[in-house]
């Protein structure tokens, strides 16, 4: 078998040759261009805050299908129990509790940016103990989402007059900066945060002083010990700014309480069961008013957190603020009567310690619907390093070139054949010339 080549024919079309060069040159240019966009970036994984992250690069207004859209790049997030957020007000750092129902399938829940709209805060538990100078606090929102899943999340902190107890309350640094003559400082106080656990720590030592007081005047008879339950009606702000719940005074149930003696005796109540000698109401005019000022303050700052712009929000509203908050607290067998520290700072924000600037955060506002904050997993394009971004953009145009220049050659081929029927007919050699025979072996 013979090994065979290919016999060329030169082109002699004038300027044939110099514009195919020419065009060569340009195609080769171009190619080299848009290798740069198609095979010169890698795929990377980045975490990003925004579940709709895009990217822009320099070739998206001559490559407009290759530019994504947004939300296409970042996979959602599937909560599980036990996992943790905070939303975009940071007041509280959340933990999944439990999940009724899922939207996967499974026992957890997609999520991708969702607004927090859904949610509410629905009950609230609170301890405090005078052995122990803290009060306790458990806040639990429960979201029931348009997209199929309901799931329940819990924040849990304390305030103490004790320096070796922590707190996770975010904010608190800036509360007690406060009582102890500090300033609001906008370049590392986020305003929400500072404003609410200002006015939730002066509402938590009314409490404590009342009780406190109770217990002195009392010669040790009074309760030492507060636990209840409390409860809410859902009011999740997808009802509108306009629902009642939104619009009338915040309303809520304590339906049960425990209440210590130091003599150990432990007395309870639960408000779903009959009243008859052993569960009779705890909760007296002792203390009625100063345990109705935290929890107005608390589920205010949680309705904060979740973005909730209700008009009846002692923080967003200064006319709310009557309507939430007692002013005073009577005088009462066990107790004299003082005034609310709490609501007074809250009344008039310019009465706090001097330079505290309340006066200039309040009232809050909310800007949009709460969002979780979590870090989303998105496809990122990224640049590759130059030996290895050669090395693509030559490879990728080499081949292209080379299977453009097959197909030009077929086409011409095909043309000048067309053109001229003997363009490919052998001639004999002419005078002189060598020939040569087929080399047989």
């Amino acid at each position: 078998m013979a090994i065979e080549y290919p016999i060329t024919r030169p082109i002699l079309i004038r300027w044939f040759a110099p514009v195919v060069y020419v065009l060569v040159f340009i195609a080769v240019v171009l190619l080299s261009i848009l290798n740069v966009a198609l095979v010169g970036y890698e795929t990377v994984t980045v975490f990003e805050p925004d579940p709709n992250y895009t990217q822009s690069e320099w070739y998206d207004t001559y490559l407009p299908m290759r530019r994504a859209k947004a939300g296409s790049l970042c996979d959602p997030v599937i909560f599980n129990v036990g996992d943790s957020f905070a939303t975009n007000y940071s007041l509280f750092q959340w933990t999944i509790e439990s999940i009724p129902r899922s939207n996967t399938g499974g026992t957890g829940v997609l999520y991708k940016g969702t607004p927090l709209d859904h949610c509410d805060f629905t009950s609230l538990y609170i301890t405090g103990d005078l052995r122990s100078y803290s009060i306790d606090y458990t806040g639990i929102i429960t979201c029931k989402a348009a997209e199929g899943y309901v799931l329940r999340a819990k924040t849990a902190f304390s305030i103490s007059g004790l320096y070796g107890r922590y707190s996770p309350l975010q904010g608190q640094v800036g509360a007690k900066s406060i009582q102890e003559g500090g300033i609001y400082d906008p370049s590392t106080d986020e305003p929400r945060s500072f404003a609410f656990a200002a006015v939730m720590t002066l509402a938590s030592n009314d409490t404590g002083d009342r009780i406190a007081t109770m217990y002195v005047l009392s010669n040790g008879t009074t309760p030492s010990l507060y636990s209840l339950q409390v409860d809410f009606p859902f009011c999740p702000a997808s009802l509108g700014a306009s629902a009642e719940c939104a619009t009338s005074a915040p309303t809520y149930n304590i339906s049960s309480v425990s209440v210590g003696y130091s003599d150990f005796n432990l007395q309870q109540y639960v408000s779903s069961q009959p009243i008859e000698p052993l569960n009779t109401p705890l909760i007296t005019t002792d203390v009625e008013g100063p345990l109705a000022n935290i929890i107005q303050v608390i589920a205010a700052g949680v309705r904060i957190d979740l973005g909730n712009p209700s008009p009846n929000n002692l923080f967003l509203n200064n006319s709310a603020i009557d309507g939430a908050l007692r002013a005073n607290f009577p005088a009462t067998e066990n107790a004299p009567f003082t005034e609310s520290v709490a609501y007074n700072i809250r009344k008039s924000p310019a009465t706090a310690a001097a330079g505290s600037q309340l006066d200039t955060i309040l009232p809050l506002n909310v800007s949009g619907p709460g969002v979780a904050r979590v870090p989303y997993a998105c496809r990122s394009q990224r640049r590759k390093s130059p030996g290895s971004l050669f090395v693509s953009v030559l490879v990728a145009t080499l081949t292209m070139t080379s299977s453009g220049w097959a197909a030009f050659m077929l086409v011409a081929t095909t043309w000048i054949k067309r053109r001229d029927p003997q363009a490919n007919v052998c001639s004999p050699p002419a005078s002189g010339a060598k020939h040569y025979e087929p080399v047989n072996y």
